[in-house]
């Protein structure tokens, strides 16, 4: 009998969990639908997640209009609403759900969970999609905030605008523009996240070696692997100027594009390509001299847009606790609705 006993007890602990796992694939479900909007209520949130709070098997994401439909166990449910990680922008919403009754959602706001932050740009305002165009809060942060990595630290993600800051420090102060390098770079690794556009590409990365042209005598011409203005030397070389950059020289280098244009490029994120539903989509560059990176051997990021006439346009890539994301065309007056939706992606992707 003993022998008998113990077979049987597994057999019957067997079906017990055997039946509840039964009955809990066969759970009741319903239709819940809704809209996801911008806290402001102006933008309709594409590519967002929506998923029952308690199981994440019961998942769906928002369409190009902002409009999701799930099916989910009947009850008093938790729905989690949230984009990119859900480390900064997301919401959550109770609904009964009703068997045989599709359950139609108030419109839903994403919440922002964490501070934000910018550095102003001369030809670009990423904020401007941020806060005016969306609702969001975001607070502006001073040159000087570059040198204060504590400073830095207090938002979980700064925009990173275009413009002549930290380029001017490379021949008015080569050790400040290591220093930023060094701060940004400290940021980024601990944690922080940060969007950085066109000239931007400074704060993380160097100048292709004889890309500079001389006659404008800009941020820094490059030539014989050092830094020049206006012609004269500044006795600083490549590696050294660039030694303490998150994006070191082997990985990639920032060149420039002569003239604006508007070209056709390729969607290489699928998430993004399911949003814009399409594979190609034409890029504004409405500004002379935008920077076209040239990817090196120790790449290690994922491109997002690419062109077969000017490489990448946009990548991400995860470094340590934190991310950056790059893109060489930006906010401006004349921007596209559909470069805009791009835009309001990239943000929301973190």
């Amino acid at each position: 009998m003993k022998s008998l006993f113990y077979p049987l007890i597994l057999v019957l602990i067997g079906c017990t969990v055997s039946c509840k796992k039964d009955r809990q694939d066969d759970a009741v479900l319903s239709t819940v639908k809704g809209t996801v909007f911008s806290p402001n209520g102006n933008v309709r949130i594409r590519g967002a997640v929506v998923q029952l709070s308690t199981d994440n098997k019961y998942k769906a994401i928002t369409d190009a209009s902002g409009v999701f439909e799930l099916q989910v166990p009947v009850g008093n449910k938790s729905l989690r609403v949230y984009t990119g990680s859900g480390e900064l922008f997301a919401t959550d919403v109770n609904v009964e759900v009703v068997e045989g009754r599709t359950q139609m959602l108030d419109t839903i706001r994403l919440a922002q969970t964490g501070s934000v932050a910018y550095f102003e740009g001369d030809y670009d305002n990423m904020q401007e999609i941020f806060e005016t165009g969306m609702g969001f809060s975001v607070t502006r942060l001073e040159p000087e905030d570059l040198f204060n990595v504590s400073k830095l630290k207090q938002h979980k993600m700064i925009f990173f605008n275009c413009g002549e800051i930290p380029g001017q420090y490379i021949y008015d102060s080569p050790a400040d523009f290591v220093t930023v390098q060094k701060n940004v770079k400290e940021y980024i690794s601990q944690g922080g996240k940060g969007l950085f556009t066109d000239f931007a590409y400074m704060y993380i990365g160097g100048t292709c070696q004889d890309y500079w042209d001389e006659e404008g005598g800009r941020l820094a011409n490059v030539r014989n692997n050092h830094v020049r203005k206006s012609g004269q030397r500044v006795n600083v070389s490549l590696e050294a100027l660039f030694k303490e950059a998150l994006l070191p020289l082997s990985d990639m280098c920032g060149g420039f594009e002569g003239m604006s244009t508007l070209d056709r490029v390729n969607v290489k994120n699928s998430e993004l390509a399911a949003i814009l539903g399409k594979n190609t989509v034409d890029i504004d560059f409405d500004l002379d001299d935008f920077v076209i990176l040239e990817k090196r051997s120790g790449f290690k990021g994922t491109v997002l847009l690419e062109s077969s006439k000017l490489g990448i346009i946009s990548f991400v890539q995860k470094i340590s606790k934190g991310s950056v994301l790059y893109s060489s065309f930006h906010n401006h007056e004349n921007i596209t609705p559909e470069n805009r939706a791009i835009l309001e992606w990239y943000i929301l992707s973190f």
